[in-house]
């Protein structure tokens, strides 16, 4: 560190002659460094050959020792550790808090905001479970400060709360009738009066929709709405037109059907 103290003479002298400018301009010396601490005496002679007049000016320069290079300190972050990101629930739900700080040097202290959550803030660094009890798009903010008073920016991260009970995406507008088929019996059958037949189906939706099944096994026998029903038995004579009736979630169907025709035991020739 440097200080510097003039001592000048015979002032009025130079300012009278009017040359100080042009002695000044052209008796400029380099920087001069100085490597050891101490006073030291600097001394300018002026001569003014008009006049014969000299001007001498000191200036004592006192020079100290090098104190220790300014402490580089890294801007002060807050980090949101949890959660990592954006995040969606449902109204009543809670979500965790964690936060840290980084490039600090000292204690620091944790102010959190939560719009829309119970508790509405908090001072620790890890606030734990906040409640969001409405539906909304809410930003919970992080600030730190350390012990020089050092604010950090802002880390924000946004908390999205969908209504508790919303109702089910509706199906798609493209959503087609399903794919269904019936696996056994393979074809139109005959059988005789009292005999069983075997049903077995298969179904798939285009969309992925949930299907419902419906058998129709004509007016003697009880209906079913399971996919496979297995085992029927027809007791009347007569012929029945069996009916599968498969339903997605929006109401598309598709029907396929086989014929039973039951026959009357025959009676033995003697």
């Amino acid at each position: 560190r440097i200080s510097c103290k003039e001592i000048r003479e015979s002032r009025s002298s130079i300012e009278s002659s009017g040359l100080m400018p042009e002695y000044i301009l052209d008796t400029t010396p380099p920087p001069v460094p100085f490597d050891a601490v101490g006073d030291f005496v600097i001394e300018y002679t002026a001569t003014d050959t008009v006049n014969a007049e000299v001007t001498t000016v000191r200036w004592i320069v006192t020079v100290s020792a090098a104190g220790p290079p300014p402490l580089e300190i890294e801007e002060l972050e807050a980090e949101m550790v949890e959660p990592a990101g954006q995040i969606q629930i449902t109204a009543g739900d809670a979500v965790t808090f964690a936060g840290a700080a980084e490039n600090n040097i000292s204690e620091v202290t944790y102010v959190w905001v939560f719009p829309g959550g119970d508790p509405a803030e908090s001072i620790e660094q890890i606030p734990g479970e906040v409640i969001f009890a409405e539906p909304g798009e809410f930003e919970v903010s992080l600030v730190v400060t350390d012990a020089e008073g050092i604010v950090s920016e802002p880390e924000t991260v946004i908390v999205i709360v969908e209504p508790a009970g919303a109702a089910a995406a509706p199906p798609p507008a493209n959503a087609a009738a399903p794919v269904a088929t019936i696996d056994s019996p393979v074809g139109d059958v005959t059988i005789t009066v009292g005999d069983a037949v075997e049903f077995l189906s298969t179904a798939t939706d285009p969309n992925g929709l949930v299907l419902t099944y419906a058998w129709d096994f004509g007016p003697d026998i009880p209906g079913s709405t399971v996919q496979n029903p297995g085992s029927v038995t027809f007791s009347v004579v007569g012929v029945v037109n069996v009916v599968l009736t498969v339903t997605n979630e929006a109401g598309d169907k598709t029907e396929v059907s086989v014929v039973v025709t039951v026959q009357d035991v025959p009676v033995p020739v003697i």
